[in-house]
């Protein structure tokens, strides 16, 4: 009972701890606030920078606390090369989740880059990488990391797409769908933390993703505002289980079957990985 009870409560600290943490995303709005800065600011697409970036604070703040805990700092800056497939990985499967939505008639799609927004795109296109970093720090380094510490891999997988689902259930158009594919995503994550054990290449796929979802394909991004950078994706009457309606394409069948498919892949390349040191 005793250790039923310690399980618990520590679960329930490392969630509100990973909720107070979350927080620190505010530091910089809420001083561009104070200072009245931000009312200075009428470029939307400025002040979305400016929100993306600034959680830099949150990502500098739970590295530099944790630097000596390998399982919850785990950031390898050596490895380059599965950075960039990250990247490519992350664009390429939102990529086909938005292709099969256009092709089953979801969306219809116009083309609305030019090329003096080329220096707004590259901002958004490292605040997005700042802002999914930040989450992946949060979720799979800090929440998962401390259960991995404590060899409880399935406790720090369901804790952290807990605590990620959570943190997206405020925003516009959540249904059913969306909640469940926030945690299959949050899942998704977590074995590729546990694959290769490289935060970086979380954060590159997670900013990545978000990245051609808002900007390159001009969808909504969780339920956000999109950014339409290249193609501007206008949603039409067909079912959700196509677009995802409001919230956008993570609130979708496609997206749930990617995610499904790619989690399939990464648990037996886990066990693989498992055999091999065994």
């Amino acid at each position: 009972m005793k250790q039923l009870y310690l399980k618990t409560r520590d679960i329930v600290i490392i969630i509100l701890v990973a909720f107070l943490l979350s927080l620190t995303t505010e530091i910089v709005p809420k001083i561009l606030s104070w200072t009245g800065i931000s009312s200075k600011i009428s470029n939307i697409d400025f002040q979305m920078i400016i929100i993306l970036w600034s959680e830099i604070v949150g990502v500098f703040i739970i590295l530099g606390v944790f630097r000596n805990n390998h399982q919850i700092a785990a950031v390898d800056f050596t490895d380059w090369p599965k950075y960039l497939k990250g990247l490519l990985g992350g664009a390429g499967l939102f990529g086909l989740v938005w292709i099969a939505s256009v092709l089953l008639k979801g969306y219809s799609v116009s083309w609305v880059f030019n090329f003096g927004k080329t220096g707004i795109i590259l901002l958004f296109f490292g605040g997005f990488l700042i802002q999914s970093f930040f989450e992946e720090v949060l979720c799979r380094g800090f929440v998962l990391g401390y259960f991995l510490t404590k060899h409880r891999v399935v406790t720090g997988v369901v804790v952290n797409s807990f605590v990620f689902a959570v943190m997206h259930l405020g925003n516009s158009g959540v249904t059913w769908l969306a909640g469940l594919n926030l945690i299959l995503f949050s899942v998704v994550m977590s074995f590729v933390r546990l694959v290769w054990g490289n935060l970086l290449i979380n954060g590159a796929i997670h900013g990545s993703w978000n990245f051609a979802e808002g900007v390159l394909f001009g969808t909504s991004v969780s339920g956000t505002p999109n950014i339409a950078g290249v193609w501007q994706s206008h949603e039409t009457s067909a079912s959700s289980l196509i677009n995802g309606g409001e919230f956008g394409l993570e609130a979708s069948f496609i997206c749930f079957v990617v995610y499904a498919v790619v989690l399939y892949w990464l648990v037996i390349k886990y066990k693989n990985n498992k055999k091999h040191e065994g």
